[in-house]
């Protein structure tokens, strides 16, 4: 769909990859004791300015953090620039803004330490191709280059002399940049690495979303209607992305060394408790379609905007549509809400679709609380403090407590 020159959400004009990148990269540094908003902190890119997610992702840390983005190195097709007073971030804006590649840019904007190597002489080429391992930054983001870059006979070059990794943390923005027994190495040397299917997730979900919309609304309509769309898009893109992030490193904090307790592990936990509940919810409603409060529920899964604009034809969809799409807005509803040990570990496999129901309706009673709450005359302070409390248990607690529920036995 985002291939669609007019009536789509072209995933490079609007970054939706890259926000996604972003916010995990804000997450990670945050909980390394480094916030991005208040210090400077390096970084090192694979992929140019002339691509989509490297691009916009300089876009992005332009946009929130400013010159405490000190992008030391990037590299593309045509070269590489580094610099350890960090490059100028105008320039790189320019070459953004301009889909140029990094053979353009201004070497006058390079402080005396600075350079850029073209890969068009040897030297040059393994200059380029070692970039990546030789710079010591506070992050990388791989957002370009070859699969496997990273493999289980190479990963030693990310490591710096003494044994340590040039970069403490990774986040993977391109796809399978490193491969699988090479993230084992790496993390057990103390690197953290965001995996792909976590970082770079928020792409799929566009066009997931892009689609529902054209499901439901003419082209023209949507044509009408896609600025707003989009705004809101951007903005449930990051809140995912922060959601699942925050419980990433939530877990992680109480890991103990483990593989399935580092960060790419709990990626993939992610990934499997997600697919695991989404697909007992689905295989528990599907033949509950004609029963009003599943549109209720397909319904509360659209963004506001789109739901007011085109939530009456829901109807029309595909029922399997329907009813996967209800299951993965629960199913995720469940995880960045009450975390992971919550759905594995206490609700029955034959009630997830009762309990993930129930979920949503008093999680929806608790926001109609809060809003009563919110008006009534109670102490500033007090009156935090309660919402806060009925957001954080109060669907757990209403859940507990009904008879649909009752944890799995030990």
């Amino acid at each position: 769909m985002s291939s669609k020159p007019l009536s789509g959400i072209n995933h490079k004009e609007y970054g939706v990859t890259s926000e996604g990148v972003c916010i995990f990269l804000d997450v990670a540094l945050r909980n390394m004791g480094k916030d991005p908003t208040e210090r400077p902190f390096t970084l090192k890119i694979t992929g140019g300015t002339s691509g989509d997610v490297a691009g916009n992702a300089i876009k992005i840390l332009n946009r929130d953090y400013g010159e405490n983005a000190k992008i030391v190195g990037i590299v593309d097709h045509k070269g590489c620039c580094e610099d350890p007073s960090g490059l100028d971030l105008t320039e790189l804006m320019r070459l953004v803004n301009n889909e140029l590649s990094l053979e353009h840019f201004d070497e006058s904007k390079l402080s005396s330490d600075g350079k850029f190597w073209s890969r068009d002489n040897p030297e040059g080429v393994v200059m380029c191709d070692s970039m990546h391992n030789r710079l010591q930054t506070d992050a990388f983001l791989p957002a370009g280059g070859l699969p496997n870059t990273i493999r289980t006979d190479n990963w030693e070059a990310f490591l710096t002399e003494d044994g340590s990794p040039s970069a403490p943390l990774i986040v993977e923005a391109a796809n399978i940049f490193i491969e699988q027994q090479a993230r084992v190495k790496l993390t057990e040397k103390g690197v953290l690495i965001v995996k792909d299917s976590s970082a770079n997730k928020c792409g799929v979900i566009c066009s997931a979303m892009e689609i529902i919309a054209h499901l439901l609304m003419s082209e023209g309509d949507f044509m009408d209607f896609r600025s707003t769309y989009v705004d809101d898009v951007l903005e449930h893109l990051r809140t995912l992305a922060s959601k699942e992030a925050t419980i990433m490193f939530d877990e992680y904090k109480k890991g103990d060394g483990s593989w399935e307790t580092s960060l790419p592990g709990i990626a993939e936990r992610i990934s499997r408790v997600m697919n695991y509940s989404s697909d007992h919810i689905a295989n528990q409603i599907q033949d509950c379609l004609d029963q009003p409060h599943i549109l209720q529920l397909a319904s509360s899964a659209l963004l506001p905007s789109l739901r007011e604009k085109a939530g009456d034809s829901l109807s029309l969809l595909p029922p399997g549509y329907i009813i996967n799409m209800v299951a993965k807005h629960l199913s995720s509803q469940l995880v960045y809400h009450e975390g992971l040990d919550y759905v594995e570990r206490s609700i029955p496999q034959d009630k997830f679709a009762m309990v993930a129901v129930q979920y949503a309706e008093e999680t929806k009673r608790v926001s109609d609380m809060v809003d009563v709450i919110a008006k009534a005359d109670i102490a500033s302070g007090s009156k935090e403090e309660i919402t806060e409390l009925l957001r954080l248990g109060g669907p757990r607690i209403a859940v507990s407590r009904s008879k649909v529920f009752a944890p799995k036995a030990e």
